[in-house]
């Protein structure tokens, strides 16, 4: 992970964060585009906000945890409800990469319409992964059946009550 430099005290003396709408404002003008006020960021090609200070781009939701706690995140940053856009830090987590894989929205190529089950000929098929390992939950002749062991491995192995929900 890239070390960052921006520091705390510079960050709120650049940044005016509002903790009940998550939105980070300009307090001093950086830019000739760049106005007291104006909200810091825009949409990178992840659908983060990012902004530049000091010739360095960074994530606004690292900035707000910056501000918020003092110190960068030591890890990536979930964004609970899967809205990159909610900087509020309520929404925000400081989780490892494999943390971060278990608050995933269902993917869009799921024919399901369930996260870890597919229609196979002989039934329906529940598997999950865990820590780059794909664990076979077993082959059911019924979707319920299959979902409700899916179920109980997003618990057992600490998936977050998100995971697979759409955004």
């Amino acid at each position: 992970m890239i070390k960052e430099t921006l520091t705390f005290q510079d960050a709120i003396k650049h940044f005016n964060y509002n903790y009940e709408t998550g939105v980070l404002k300009w307090l001093v003008p950086t830019a000739y585009r760049v106005n007291i006020g104006d909200e810091a960021g825009c949409i990178n090609s992840r659908g983060h906000l990012q902004t530049m200070i000091n010739g360095r781009f960074y994530q606004v939701h690292r900035i707000v945890w910056l501000i918020c706690t003092g110190e960068f995140p030591k890890n990536n940053i979930d964004h609970i409800d899967k809205n990159k856009l909610n900087n509020k830090f309520s929404n925000l987590r400081d989780v490892t990469q494999s943390e971060n894989c278990k608050n995933q929205s269902i993917r869009s190529d799921n024919k399901s319409g369930t996260v870890g089950i597919d229609k196979i000929k002989s039934g329906w098929r529940a598997q999950i992964q865990v820590n780059k390992t794909k664990i076979n939950l077993g082959l059911f002749k019924n979707k319920q059946d299959a979902t409700l062991a899916r179920e109980q491995a997003n618990i057992k192995y600490n998936f977050h009550p998100n995971h697979g929900k759409e955004k």
